[in-house]
């Protein structure tokens, strides 16, 4: 056993100041970021806007009161497989909303059409942007991610049900009735945000709050 004064530990360790970690983590992360960036948001169309992620469950809940009326909102539902039924088909479902007399806030009730809720009670969702022309079209998208969710019957590979929502044209924060002519739109919509769900699925991926879409005239 070596005796006498203790070996110099900064032989052996580097313990950069509390600042330069710091910088460091910061470097880290975005280049991580920068990473998940080209490998994933391709520069030309579809391309993402911003880099973030929400939950319903996070949203201010309104609660009924004489400021506040339940509106049904028509949306797109695509159910996920189950024992009785190895191939759901999509259909319309409606979605009872929370709306303050202002228009200022909106509650979602998207749990409530969507299956699951007892092994993964949180609703993630992201808007998505398409652009057809010279006009534009904005989606919500709900799902939920957990991974002994049953696969979609539509969405391969990707767990659990989703649901679908038409945006406010004049306001971007509430959602409207999804139209009868949307049913294309929506379907391309399911397709290009298919891999990006399944990625955020998968993986501790952060899925990007704003999705944005060029859909070629046909």
């Amino acid at each position: 056993m070596h005796r006498g004064a203790p070996p110099d530990a900064s032989k052996f360790f580097y313990c950069p100041p509390l600042d330069v970690a710091a910088q460091n983590i910061a470097h880290a992360e975005s280049t991580f970021i920068d990473f998940v960036s080209h490998l994933y948001l391709p520069k030309s169309p579809p391309h993402i806007a911003f880099l973030a992620s929400t939950m319903v469950s996070t949203r201010k809940i309104v609660t009924p009161s004489s400021q506040t009326e339940a509106r049904n909102l028509r949306a797109q539902l695509f159910p996920s497989k189950t024992p009785e039924n190895a191939s759901p088909l999509p259909h319309v479902v409606a979605v009872t909303t929370s709306e303050s007399k202002d228009r200022q806030q909106q509650y979602i009730s998207a749990d409530a059409v969507m299956s699951g809720g007892d092994l993964q009670p949180k609703i993630h969702d992201c808007t998505v942007y398409v652009k057809h022309g010279s006009r534009e079209s904005n989606f919500r998208v709900f799902y939920k991610r957990h991974k002994y969710l049953p696969f979609n019957g539509t969405a391969r590979d990707v767990n659990g049900d989703i649901a679908i929502m038409r945006v406010s044209s004049s306001n971007p924060t509430h959602l409207v009735n999804l139209r009868s002519c949307d049913k294309s739109l929506v379907r391309f919509v399911l397709k290009r945000v298919s891999p990006h769900l399944k990625t955020h699925q998968r993986y501790r991926w952060v899925l990007p709050r704003n999705l944005e879409f060029a859909r070629a005239r046909r």
